[in-house]
């Protein structure tokens, strides 16, 4: 080596050249290729990243999953051989991703905790290490995540600068040119290490023939900073270089040899001498040898607008592993009735791993058409039968609660009421919706519908409702259920009723059940086109919180979180663009939220294992001295990975229960199975 180039785990002081470091991310599970052509990759990709490794004496990262090191095992055993004396000389680092590379925020701890474990279990046996760096999943990061890193032994990760740094404008510039240690109450300290969206996205377009190299090293230089510092060179797939894994029509053919480009790339930057190229560790030198590193709480790196941080730009959101892909929120209802049904099964047994593979990321975006039919003929072996336990039956004919027509009467109101002091009013007119929630503690309205004009600012000025459906196809009218319904049953604590959409009925069951309000909603819709599907939502009244002191707590992946959502504006439904729906949303893992302020909260809960999974997703607003405040949740959102549209031979169900309870938010001690 030369100069002050370091080997990925060497420790060294303080170097006087800025630290310039690289991590190819390899994965085998990539969504558009098939399992016939693994064997391409590894020869087109995997055996020229090594050769230059080998030949150059280039430091760098090699990340990959368990999955993948023993797909690359079972087709080409001596890459495997030839990577671990890489290792072993120093040159390569392993980098820990999990067994299967799943999107974190979205599946519950024990999951993630497992995925780590059955990870370092693939590492030690195929190469006889244990990584201490991970490179986050789809770079998909929340609070919640970091216990499971630690459990398994890691000490550093690396996130997504730009997407942690577009929450805090007021950060200084120099916590994005050197790692830092982060810390939180009952979290364990966790190096960080910055990649960078745009560096590894401009060195792909150098790679691929759009820019050439002066006009990289140009921009590397302008943004690679002082002595001291450290800065990402590229963090992203390998499978793009020398290969298209045909995910969009826009790629560009392989025209040259790309991984030659990569060998003139890294000789300019060695003979520039400005640099020193070096590996993870080697740009963690510092804040792990120094403890005068300033220390910054983890909770900076998410927030209550962006409790989900992802890599590049905005139209990569959680949304794509969640409630688009093919048909994501069905397959992670089965997901999570598999995990419920391992719940007593140790992370270190081996038995877990059809299920990580089957949550991984790559099932959930551009995967082929065979891919996915195998998918779907594999998955009822993990997943348990789904078991509905109440659906609603249309009966022969409506009760009298209904007009000759079929529509609800003429009565504006429908009122139930429980013995325990529960009040629910209900709108007949407007397909059921809650029209107010008075808990038996409180005289007073919580969440309700808001009607027309009750705001003064102009941009809610709209009648905002509650327990509805809406669908928005892109470039047409939504579709909704607000539309008269035909009462099927009704008691003093129930009401039930259909109501017509143009897509087919809407069945609703409204109940006061053991102190809360449960609503059951299903859609009988064979097909569902594209569009954000949004249900269950919930319009808190303004006079019943402060706003001052508003916040909302919840799990991603992991322990609970708690965001403060009194500061600023949330829109986790914002649209990013005409083709993607929504800039945002919360995982919900364990099937709870809770909303409120320092003296009181709505706890939301839902089985996310029932019929499809959602997301949640939060409206806060405060023009001029008003404010506005609501929950609602998806089951569909548009971006580039959404197939639609959607065959249903059974109703989609949704079931939300709402509970009132004292104190902030906070996870919940209790939650009454009936939802």
């Amino acid at each position: 080596m030369d100069g002050d180039e370091e080997y990925p785990g060497h420790m060294t002081s303080h170097k006087s050249r800025p630290r310039l470091w690289t991590v190819f991310h390899l994965n085998l599970m990539f969504s558009s290729i098939e399992e016939s052509l693994r064997a391409e990759v590894i020869e087109r990709c995997y055996r020229p990243l090594l050769a230059m490794v080998r030949d150059l004496q280039i430091p760098v990262g090699i990340e990959l999953s368990g999955f993948t090191l023993e797909e690359i095992h079972r087709l080409a055993p001596d890459w495997i051989a030839a990577l671990r004396a890489l290792i072993d000389s120093g040159l390569c680092e392993l980098i820990g991703s999990g067994y299967a590379q799943i999107a974190g925020p979205l599946v519950p701890q024990a999951v993630n905790v497992a995925n780590q474990v059955q990870g370092m279990q693939c590492y030690t046996e195929h190469l006889g290490q244990r990584p201490t760096i991970a490179l986050v999943n789809e770079q998909a990061f929340s609070i919640g995540l970091v216990p499971a890193y630690a459990e398994a032994g890691y000490t550093g990760l690396i996130l997504d600068w730009e997407n942690t740094v577009a929450q805090h404008p007021d950060w200084p510039l120099d916590i994005g040119r050197r790692p830092r240690t982060l810390t939180g109450t009952d979290l364990p300290p966790m190096a960080v290490l910055w990649s960078r969206s745009i560096a590894f996205q401009k060195v792909q377009r150098y790679i691929h023939g759009e820019i050439e190299l002066d006009e990289l090293m140009t921009w590397v230089d302008e943004h690679a900073l002082g002595p001291g510092d450290v800065f990402p060179l590229y963090t992203n797939d390998a499978e793009v270089f020398g290969y298209r894994p045909g995910r969009f029509q826009t790629e560009a053919p392989v025209v040259g040899d790309e991984w030659k480009r990569w060998r003139d790339l890294f000789q300019a930057l060695r003979n520039q001498g400005r640099y020193a190229l070096t590996g993870p560790s080697g740009a963690l030198v510092e804040v792990l040898a120094e403890p005068t590193v300033p220390i910054a709480p983890l909770a900076d790196l998410t927030s209550a607008a962006t409790p989900v941080t992802v890599k590049k730009q905005w139209k990569y959101t959680l949304l794509r592993w969640s409630v688009a892909g093919r048909n994501s929120a069905v397959i992670n209802a089965a997901c999570h009735r598999a995990a419920r049904a391992m719940s007593d099964t140790p992370p270190e047994d081996r038995s877990w791993r059809p299920l990580l593979h089957a949550w991984s990321s790559d099932f959930r975006t551009h995967i082929t058409q065979r891919r996915w039919d195998a998918y779907c003929a594999a998955l009822p072996s993990l997943a348990p039968d789904l078991m509905d336990p109440d659906p609603i039956d249309l009966p022969s004919s409506a009760t009298d609660a209904a007009d000759s027509d079929g529509c609800a009467k003429t009565e504006r109101v429908i009122v139930l009421r429980a013995t325990t002091g529960e009040r629910v009013d209900v709108n007949p007119r407007r397909g059921l919706a809650i029209q107010a929630v008075r808990p038996g503690s409180l005289d007073k309205t919580v969440c309700g519908s808001i009607p027309h004009g009750w705001y003064t600012d102009i941009q809610l000025a709209a009648d905002w409702y509650t327990g509805h459906v809406v669908l928005e196809p892109p470039g047409t009218a939504k579709i909704a259920d607000l539309n008269p319904a035909r009462l099927l049953r009704r008691t003093s604590t129930l009401l039930e009723g259909e109501i017509p959409t143009q897509l087919g009925p809407v069945r609703k069951r409204i109940t006061l059940h053991g102190g809360g309000i449960v609503l059951r909603t299903e859609l009988h819709w064979p097909e569902i086109p594209a569009g954000s599907l949004r249900l269950g939502h919930v319009t808190l009244w303004p006079e019943a919180f402060d706003p001052d002191t508003l916040a909302y707590a919840t799990t991603n992946g992991g322990s609970a979180e708690f965001f403060d959502a009194s500061k600023g504006a949330i829109d986790h439904t914002q649209p990013v663009s005409a083709s993607v729906s929504a800039r945002s949303a919360i995982g919900v893992t364990d099937g709870w939220l809770a909303i409120g302020d320092s003296s009181h909260h709505l706890l939301l809960t839902f089985d996310p294992g029932l019929c499809a999974t959602p997301v949640a997703m939060i409206k806060v607003l405060r023009p001029g001295r008003q404010w506005f405040g609501r929950v609602a949740f998806s089951l569909q959102e548009v971006d580039d990975t959404l197939k639609a549209p959607r065959q249903h031979d059974a109703p989609l169900v949704f079931c939300l229960r709402l509970d009132w309870r004292p104190g902030p938010p906070g996870a919940p001690k209790d939650r009454d199975s009936n939802v």
